[in-house]
Parts: structure tokens; C-alpha cells; sequence
């Protein structure tokens, strides 16, 4: 036998008597399914002790919550929303996917989850994070090698030049605050090509009305910015994306719908879809006056399944 809150503190070793304390008082422990606020109760070494989450602040999820699509022992996939950044480039105390997912680790008592990609923060969609660095490293080979499938949701406007088609170039960043990025030029200085990197993506048009078009996007290299740079500079800027020249809209259409990968520890195939969110219907819905014009992008998610 043992006090409850001598097991919270094995649970926990990182936690202050402070947060012990407020876990109590807030209701988020539990014993064999019954709240516990007393600390001092004494508990078996069979007792099962559970730690419920806190509950997300909704400003912070205003599209949807932050949902787990898959969770197993070495990762999880979940579906970011869009505006909710990745991870924080320095500690500001504004909120992550990745910040969100550590702090519910923590508060299950599990450790905390690694960082393999980024999406922007405007976009949604599909993310991985590893348990361990191990799965770390082998998720970052995958991407490395271009054997991790990434499809990809769009609406632009503009003049497509087919039906389907590739981008190819070299991207680089600009040093300016807006962090933009573009593909090099013959007659850029030498260190821009040095720091550029290879890229290319796939694409192929859904549906269309005019001058509007609902693309799949497939992705074989992952750079910063890659689709909205690939498709603003052939002159079909994403709705949303005003960054790169594209009409001004609700958000950001861009959604990251599938993910497909050979599972580095099980050897099994994960073949991962979140489909597009209210606020892309919505918003991609407008952009084509009405017309329900993005139902063909359900279908081929459905159809390509990474």
C-alpha cells in the first residue's frame, strides 16, 4: 500500500508538488474509475490509477480538435487544424500540435513525443510523431528516401497546364521575415544554388469551374513551402495563400489527406486518410460559388489510399 499521491509522484518524477496537487483538486485522477481528490489515500499496488486529460482550450482548436488518427506503442499520426502551428520555433508560450501532444503525454505519464515533420501553419492535416528516437531516425530515412506516400488536397485558380503534371526546381528561402521561398534562377549568386534544394511534386486536377481548380498534389520531396511555391510561381496560387499571391479566403486550402508508409517496427503498410475539415468544405465551397465542387476530392482520397 501506498499514498495516492506517492504514486502520481512515481508516475510523474518530473512533476512539482504544485501540479500534484492541482491534478487532485481538479478532478483528473482516478482510481479503479472513481475520482480521487485526497492525495493521502492509500492505494494497492494493484489499484489502477489513471490521469484524465485537461481539456484543450477551445480558442486554441477553433476548426476542429486535434484529432489522433493513429496511435500505436512507437508513433502517432494525428490531424493537425489549420492556424494550430507544428512546433514553436522558441519557447513563446504559443501553442503546437507538437506542444499539445507532449502535454498529454505528460499528463498520461508517457514520454513525450518526437518531432519527424512539419506542416505549415495554415495548412492541415496529417502529421507523425515517434515515441522514441529510434522510430525518429527510421521515420526521417523514409521521408529521406522518398518512400513515405503524401497526398495532398488544393484548390487554385488559374490557367493549369493539363491535366497532370510535375514541378521540378531547386528551392531556397529568402532571407526576409516573411520566411518566403522560391525556386533559384540562372542568374542568382552562388550561395543561393548552394542552399537550394532539389524538390518535386505531382499533381492532377479533380474538378474545375473556370478559373478554379480542385487538384490532388503528391508529394516525392518535402520542402519548406514546396506545393504553395510550386503552384503560385506556374501561376495557380492556392486560395488562402496570400504569401505566395493567392486570392485572399477564409484559410488556407491546402490539406494533407493521406499518409502511406511501411511501419518501421511491425513491417505492416499504414495507409492513413483525414479527410478535408468543415472549414475547407466551407471555405473551398465559396471559392466555386456554390457548387459542391470538392465532392470528387473525397473519392479520390478514397482511391489513392497512399
Amino acid at each position: 500500500m501506498a499514498a495516492l499521491v506517492d504514486r502520481l509522484r512515481e508516475r510523474l518524477p518530473g512533476a512539482s508538488g504544485r501540479t500534484l496537487k492541482q491534478l487532485l483538486e481538479h478532478g483528473r485522477v482516478r482510481v479503479d474509475g472513481v475520482v480521487v481528490r485526497r492525495g493521502d489515500l492509500e492505494t494497492s499496488d494493484e489499484a489502477k490509477i489513471e490521469i484524465l486529460p485537461k481539456e484543450t482550450p477551445r480558442e486554441v482548436l477553433a476548426d476542429s480538435a486535434l484529432r489522433i488518427v493513429h496511435e500505436d506503442a512507437s508513433l502517432l499520426v494525428a490531424d493537425k487544424p489549420p492556424g494550430l502551428l507544428t512546433a514553436a520555433e522558441r519557447d513563446d508560450g504559443r501553442p503546437s500540435a507538437w506542444s499539445l501532444l507532449r502535454r498529454r503525454a505528460s499528463e498520461r505519464g508517457d514520454p513525450p513525443p518526437l518531432l519527424v515533420h512539419r506542416l505549415d501553419a495554415p495548412a492541415s492535416g496529417l502529421l507523425v510523431f515517434a515515441k522514441s528516437e529510434l522510430m525518429r531516425n527510421a521515420l526521417k530515412d523514409l521521408f529521406a528516401s522518398h518512400a513515405i506516400d503524401r497526398h495532398y488536397a488544393a484548390v487554385v485558380e488559374g490557367a493549369l497546364p493539363g491535366e497532370t503534371g510535375v514541378f521540378r526546381s531547386s528551392l531556397v528561402e529568402l532571407p526576409d521575415r516573411m520566411h518566403r521561398v522560391r525556386s533559384v534562377r540562372r542568374g542568382d549568386p552562388t550561395e543561393m544554388h548552394d542552399a537550394a534544394r532539389a524538390s518535386l511534386t505531382r499533381w492532377r486536377r479533380i474538378a474545375s469551374r473556370g478559373a478554379l481548380h480542385a487538384l490532388e498534389v503528391r508529394l516525392e520531396t518535402g520542402r519548406k513551402h514546396q506545393i504553395r511555391v510550386h503552384l503560385a510561381e506556374a501561376g495557380c496560387p492556392i486560395v488562402g495563400d496570400e504569401l505566395y499571391g493567392g486570392r485572399k479566403a477564409p484559410r488556407l486550402l491546402l490539406h494533407a489527406w493521406v499518409l502511406g508508409f511501411v511501419h518501421p517496427q511491425t513491417g505492416r503498410r499504414l495507409a492513413l486518410r483525414a479527410s478535408p475539415g468543415r472549414s475547407f468544405r466551407v471555405a473551398g465551397r465559396d471559392a466555386f460559388g456554390g457548387d459542391p465542387q470538392l465532392r470528387p476530392l473525397e473519392a479520390a482520397a478514397a482511391e489513392d489510399g497512399g
